[in-house]
């Protein structure tokens, strides 16, 4: 998924009690009815937002998909659906109302594609375009948007809604805190320095728009100390600027008390520092010389060339790799199921949402944390990721088959269920059988040749992922080793 902050800002700049003939401007057609601008912004949104999220060929964090689209698609098709459910969902951290909207969305797909007699083929496609629509156009409107999300009915509806879903009640933002700050889990995923937010964090969110950003929130707020007390209560829009501005700054010295922290923490702020970046842009390029027309023709083009980069090209084989296996498994070239194992971090690539089909039976390295065991114990705990990793040919030895038992693809039908692992996603014993497709990154292909080499595997597809990466082991090409 693109990153947020290489949207140019929609973000509206407040209207003034000034009486100019620009705050009224209308478009007319040829009717002569007026059609206000406001909804021409709003379609154009609503149709960028559609384009980007259809154009985005690349992969960002595992959340975009297992925090949202692998709880609808089991939501909407079971439990028996093949959807890969992480632990926070077994302990009730998140909020139902995310899934609940793509699941409507899966059903509506599926009883149209049933409905309309489709292919396969054509219902796997809707069902992976559908989801990028739907959140398009809600995100179109969130930019146009201020969303009243404390008011009473809005909160009711959402305890009703986890009600439904898990069963009982319960109150996700408390359990996440619980599970994330006071048991400390969050440090399990990493941590960072104190001045992350600040050095890395806005920088990633706003780009070339970090100057601008800087001195409109610095405007922001000493303006709440030089504005006459009569004038502060009396308009409480000329106040707005200051209360985003302590808010935000509230906000970003709160999460970077944290150990655990990552750029998109910062989303819920970026429309206010959108705000902030508006008013000193606007005054910079009120009187566009030609040296500020080239500044800001630069700016442009390198936010357009970031965008174009991340939305692309950068970790893009981890999306195109789950293409070729769905495309595999449709095509029918080989007789029996389609079993497949991830040898890579976990959640490395979407799920479900992008297998689509049930009848794939898949496995992948877990990281579940280490819940439930006592703090003196976490220092030394492994997860199945890291166990694999410290030492692949061991891990191999200990939970696959033999080797020497791998024949011909007759007798792989139903090697590598997902029923051999338990609630925490591991495997249970040893001797899981080989799959049909291996797939991992690049840079463990040298250890899969050595421990490979009398095995019936050959490279069948192998797709660009990235140019680099700050995780060694997700480092060079996707590839995939097909039984033969």
């Amino acid at each position: 998924m693109s990153m947020s902050s290489l949207r140019p800002s929609t973000s509206r700049r407040p209207k003034h009690h000034h009486h100019h003939q620009h705050n009224s401007i209308r478009i007319t057609n040829d009717t002569g009815r007026g059609f206000p601008s406001a909804w021409l912004v709003f379609l154009l949104l609503v149709a960028l937002r559609i384009v980007n999220a259809l154009a985005v060929k690349s992969f960002y964090v595992p959340d975009e998909y297992y925090q949202s689209l692998e709880p609808a698609w089991q939501l909407a098709f079971g439990i028996n659906s093949g959807a890969w459910m992480t632990w926070e969902w077994r302990n009730q951290l998140r909020s139902s109302l995310h899934p609940i909207f793509f699941a409507g969305i899966y059903r509506g797909v599926a009883i149209c594609s049933h409905l309309c007699h489709l292919s396969q083929v054509a219902r796997a496609a809707l069902l992976l375009a559908a989801p990028k629509i739907a959140q398009g156009a809600f995100a179109a409107g969130l930019d146009y948007f201020t969303w009243k999300l404390a008011e009473s009915a809005v909160a009711a509806g959402t305890a009703i809604c986890d009600r439904l879903y898990y069963g009982l009640w319960t109150f996700p933002p408390l359990r996440f805190v619980h599970f994330n700050i006071a048991q400390s889990l969050a440090i399990f995923y990493g941590s960072n320095r104190l001045d992350y937010y600040l050095t890395e964090g806005l920088p990633l969110l706003l780009m070339t728009m970090v100057p601008f950003a800087i001195v409109g929130l610095y405007h922001s707020l000493t303006s709440s100390f030089s504005r006459p007390p009569k004038v502060a209560r009396s308009s409480l829009k000329e106040s707005v600027p200051s209360m985003l501005a302590w808010t935000s700054v509230f906000m970003i010295a709160s999460l970077s008390l944290i150990s655990h922290k990552e750029a998109r923490f910062l989303y819920p702020l970026l429309p206010s520092l959108h705000v902030f970046v508006a008013s000193p842009l606007a005054h910079f390029t009120r009187r566009l010389r030609s040296w500020k027309a080239s500044l800001v023709g630069a700016l442009f083009a390198i936010n357009l060339l970031i965008a174009m980069y991340t939305s692309r090209v950068h970790q893009r084989g981890v999306i195109d790799v789950m293409t070729f296996l769905r495309s595999e498994h449709e095509s029918k070239t080989h007789s029996g199921n389609t079993t497949v194992a991830f040898l890579m971090p976990c959640h490395s690539t979407p799920w479900r949402s992008h297998l689509i089909h049930s009848s794939i039976d898949a496995w992948a390295l877990t990281c579940e944390p280490p819940i439930d065991i006592s703090m003196d114990q976490r220092s030394t705990y492994e997860d199945e990721a890291d166990i694999f990793y410290k030492s692949p040919t061991v891990w191999l030895d200990q939970n696959m088959e033999q080797l020497t038992m791998i024949h011909t693809l007759d007798d792989k039908d139903n090697k590598g269920r997902d029923q051999k692992r338990n609630v925490d996603g591991r495997i249970i014993g040893a001797g899981r059988c080989w799959p049909r497709y291996l797939v991992f990154f690049e840079q463990l292909e040298p250890q899969m040749m050595e421990y490979i080499k009398a095995a019936p595997y050959r490279q069948c597809w192998r797709g660009f992922n990235t140019h680099w990466h700050d995780d060694w082991r997700r480092k060079g090409d996707v590839v995939v080793w097909c039984m033969t």
